[in-house]
């Protein structure tokens, strides 16, 4: 028997036999036996028209590296018959063409290594704006297409269609594409399946997509839908076909688990004459491809996130202490019930009146406990560190079988605040420091924190800065002074994407910003590049009324002013301001456009590295 194997791509097409001399055949010889047999039956499932195939998840959006080699080694040891994936495959969002053919010949270079065919989908990163689809068209061909493998219809979309210069917009395909697709499946009646492979879950956004009229010319045959962009993986069910949105590998993911759908994979597809059989395999092994099912991924999501276990921080105000007080709160603010264990770990030479806290909580119930932190002898602020905690949420999710984990962390502490003195001299925001009479508060031998693209080790010299925090009785001023050895000028379309001061401040009360937020909603996010003025501020319909920011290129790096209304501070505040959450941090691109270095002050408020409540800064008079 042949597989045939037909590739349509523009105007052309490809007839390709997979199996010249049809399948080898396989030879079996079970001697009788009289009584029992040690096997179950003989029915061996080795159909010669069963294939296999892989496919990736999101490689890049906060691409870790690594992951995806070590998915193209599995697939190599798993031999099947050829892989595809669902996009992202480059970081992208860049305009530049010597930057998009180092990141197309890096991706290259690793799947490249793969010993199967491999197909590509475009993404929102391999994608952004005309000029990556340029490139994309120029090095690939269209960003749609087909082939049939063993009588069975793959369509490749482009859910980008036309490109989106900013991740929040919407997916779409054009009409010139609906047509495409709707020729191509009358050409291909009688295919036993079809196979469709896109980026976004375009079925979940409520805009005009067009995937409706997909959907439409789908009614009347068999079909499987694979795609990805969210990082966390999901099993939909729609007009009685199966939808998977998978998870990730190697994109950006907080790696929380099966249970919350977040985990580095591949997914194995074994096409039967009874239809699809779908594996998703971690890395470490395979997984059921339920994990996630949509009817109850809301449940996991609102325990996910709904529910915090938190030991509050202590801001002090003096150095040394020999007690000091704080609170363990758990709150349930997901649709069912929880049972919360956490524990204390070794709270370096402090001791706790009790370390470990149980919980059964309903939904919307909170509890809490007093918790205090003693020592014999004055102990520095400096010298305690952060407390480490850990805690497990078991829950049950009405219609499924069995209980459900969450194993988390948390860190709490004492935390030395910073004054905040009247400045005695007026501020001209213009990016000259010299009427900062000092700039107290250093980040002098800087280490990657995070490597956006590509790890590039920097020098001890490399970067430093330095800032200071200033009020009267009209603004709050932040100046940063960088000294950075190459000051990189290159234009990007995204200010994220070039040499950058970022300053965050959180003005809402203690209680409410301990955990960071929802920027521009919770706390403001100032990003300067060498130049700026406030006419150029990011986002800037997002700052409040009268804030001024310049950042101007100076003989040792670059100088950032930042003024921000005392009135501002007072709404936030519900009253006249005392104190405020700051964190600053910078951006680094030296010779290497591709590569980015940031160097934060404190760890960053939005990864799990945050500490709660750092970088408190109080008003002094």
């Amino acid at each position: 028997m042949k597989l045939l194997f037909s590739f349509a791509f523009g105007l052309g097409a490809l007839l390709l036999a997979a199996c010249a001399a049809g399948p080898r055949p396989v030879t079996s010889h079970i001697p009788a036996h009289d009584g029992p047999t040690p096997w179950t039956h003989l029915d061996f499932t080795n159909d010669p028209a069963d294939f296999q195939f892989l496919v990736m998840g999101d490689r890049t959006g906060g691409h870790r590296a690594g992951i995806f080699p070590k998915a193209v080694k599995s697939a190599n040891q798993m031999r099947p018959e050829f892989v595809i994936c669902v996009g992202d495959l480059i970081e992208g969002y860049t305009e530049d063409e010597a930057v998009m053919d180092a990141m197309w010949d890096e991706f290259d270079a690793e799947v490249s290594q793969l010993e199967a065919p491999f197909f590509y989908v475009p993404g929102n990163h391999d994608v952004s704006n005309p000029a990556m689809e340029r490139k994309w068209i120029e090095r690939l061909g269209r960003p749609y297409y087909h082939f049939v493998y063993g009588n069975v219809l793959f369509l490749v979309l482009d859910s980008e269609d036309p490109p989106r210069a900013f991740e929040g917009e919407h997916p779409h395909l054009d009409q010139a594409q609906l047509a495409w697709i709707r020729e191509t499946l009358a050409a291909n009646r009688d295919v036993r399946w079809t196979f469709l492979f896109l980026h976004k879950p375009v079925w979940t956004v409520e805009s005009d997509t067009n995937w409706n009229d997909v959907e439409a010319m789908l009614a009347d045959r068999p079909y499987t839908v694979f795609c990805g962009h969210s990082h966390d993986y999901a099993k939909y069910e729609r007009n009685g076909r199966e939808y998977y949105n998978l998870a990730t590998t190697g994109g950006g993911s907080r790696l929380r688990g099966h249970d919350v759908g977040e985990f580095d994979h591949i997914t194995w597809v074994t096409m039967t004459d009874a239809g699809p059989r779908v594996a998703p395999i971690e890395l470490d092994g395979i997984l059921d491809n339920d994990i996630i099912h949509a009817d109850f991924k809301a449940v996991v999501d609102g325990v996910r996130d709904r529910v915090r276990v938190i030991c509050d921080p202590v801001v002090a105000e003096t150095q040394a202490f020999t007690q000091i007080d704080s609170t363990v709160r758990m709150t349930n603010e997901s649709p069912v019930a929880v049972d919360i264990d956490m524990v204390f770990r070794n709270p370096t030479e402090l001791r706790l009146g009790r370390t470990a806290f149980t919980a059964h909580l309903h939904p919307g119930e909170q509890r809490e406990w007093p918790v205090t932190f003693q020592s014999d002898q004055p102990v520095q602020v400096d010298e305690v560190g952060l407390i480490p905690y850990d805690y497990t949420v078991r829950f049950s999710v009405p219609g499924q079988e069995g209980e459900r984990r969450i194993e988390a962390s948390g860190t709490t502490g004492v935390l030395l605040s910073y004054p905040i003195p009247r400045t005695e001299v007026s501020k001209t925001i213009d990016g000259d420091l010299s009427d900062w009479t000092s700039l107290p508060l250093a980040k002098p031998d800087p280490s990657p924190v995070r490597e956006a693209l590509a790890p590039v080790p920097v020098p001890p010299a490399d970067l430093s800065y330095r800032f200071g925090v200033e009020h009267d009785d009209h603004y709050l001023y932040i100046a940063v002074d960088v000294t950075d050895d190459y000051a990189s000028t290159h234009e990007a379309e995204h200010k994220w994407w070039m040499d950058s001061t970022v300053v965050r401040i959180d003005a809402r009360p203690r209680e409410r910003r301990f955990r960071g937020g929802r920027e521009y909603e919770d706390y403001l996010v100032i990003v300067q590049n060498p130049g700026d003025s406030e006419r150029e501020a990011y986002r800037p319909d997002h700052l409040p009324a009268g804030a001024r920011a310049v950042t101007q290129l100076t003989d040792a790096g670059r100088a950032t002013e930042i003024a921000i209304p005392v009135a501002w501070l007072d709404e936030r505040q519900g009253g006249p301001w005392r104190d405020v959450r700051i964190h600053v941090e910078v951006l680094d691109y030296d010779q290497d456009p591709k590569a980015q270095t940031i160097v934060p002050w404190l760890p960053d408020w939005r990864w799990g590295g945050n500490i709660p409540n750092s970088g408190t800064f109080i008003r002094q008079e």
